[in-house]
């Protein structure tokens, strides 16, 4: 009965803890959704004047901080204009499919137009790898790993200067290099035999440990889930009134901003107003937040007061906080 309870007070406290961290998470989403804004306008503004240098890289950056539709079939003719026709070609095509399943029809309509359009200009590569490969083998083209099902396939490639690279362990690494064509080039590069690592030919064999391993820790004694529960549970506990304390003196200062443009009897200031109303709202996530810090860490040192002796060989818990744009929480890492 002693262990079924404690297991519900585990259960409540992780989620009280896990409503007062996402609440406290998503009141602070506003602020990348307005810099994805900001930067889709400026760009937009230099796409319209056909300054592709400047307009790629700041769709690009808009559309890694929110993938709207709209901002990937800017970045997508912004990609065309700069002659990056395979790029260009597969944001168009994600864009067809994603104005499909939103069922904008004009959307759809002007990204398959601009496919048909770069699909007689297409350019492409192949990657050929001998069939007697070293075990381990990896294909990159341009820095980024060529999967195996793509090998001595074509693939749709932007014109230009690709440096082609494959390593495997105890192998030498080899590099190739192709230059593409803007207009209907097609090229195939064969990766060549990767030679064994002189290094490793002569290696010596490492010596034999006289380490002997620690027994792992009796996991059928009763109680030993309580020692990382108990740190789990507090650590959670902790981040918690870190998040608290910071909502705590954002409500102070907010709180004592609203009062200086108003009097006390009235207040006609809507931005005293406002920002009144936001001190109310940090004061509550704060007073949340807190709270189920305070109430997580005491049952975290609850736990660990009441769990079996640790074993010598029991290693700390590394344990890492961490927040998202839309949750908060902490790692654990730890092999059982």
């Amino acid at each position: 009965m002693t262990r079924v309870t404690d297991r519900r007070a585990l259960t409540c406290t992780a989620v009280l803890l896990s409503a007062a961290m996402s609440h406290a998470a998503r009141a602070q989403s506003a602020a990348p959704t307005t810099r994805a804004e900001s930067l889709f306008a400026q760009g937009k503004q230099a796409l319209e004047a056909n300054d592709f240098a400047h307009a790629c890289p700041l769709l690009q950056e808009s559309y890694g901080i929110d993938p709207a539709l709209g901002t990937l079939l800017a970045l997508a003719v912004c990609h065309e204009g700069v002659g990056r026709t395979a790029t260009a070609w597969r944001e168009f095509r994600t864009a067809a499919d994603g104005a499909a399943r939103e069922g904008r029809t004009d959307r759809e309509r002007f990204a398959q137009a601009h496919i048909t359009k770069l699909e007689a200009h297409l350019s492409k590569l192949t990657v050929a790898v001998s069939s007697d490969s070293p075990p381990g083998l990896v294909v990159e083209v341009d820095g980024t790993a060529l999967p195996v099902d793509q090998w001595g396939t074509e693939q749709v490639i932007d014109p230009g200067h690709h440096v082609i690279a494959a390593h495997a362990p105890r192998r030498q690494p080899w590099s190739g290099a192709a230059d593409i064509g803007p207009e209907h080039d097609a090229q195939t590069v064969t990766v060549g035999a990767l030679v064994p690592d002189a290094s490793d030919a002569v290696a010596s064999p490492p010596p034999a440990s006289d380490v002997t391993q620690a027994p792992a820790p009796d996991a059928s004694t009763p109680g030993t889930w309580k020692r990382p529960a108990g740190w789990i549970v507090g650590g959670a506990g902790l981040a918690a009134v870190g998040v608290g304390a910071v909502f705590g003196v954002m409500a102070i200062t907010k709180s004592s901003d609203a009062k200086s443009k108003c009097s006390q009897s009235s207040c006609t200031d809507s931005a005293a107003v406002s920002e009144n109303q936001d001190a109310k709202t940090s004061a509550t996530i704060a007073d949340v937040a807190i709270g189920a810090g305070l109430v997580a860490v005491a049952v975290g040192a609850w736990f660990l007061f009441t769990a079996p002796p640790a074993s010598s060989a029991t290693s700390a818990l590394p344990i890492t906080p961490f927040v998202g744009r839309e949750q908060a929480g902490i790692a654990l890492i730890r092999a059982w």
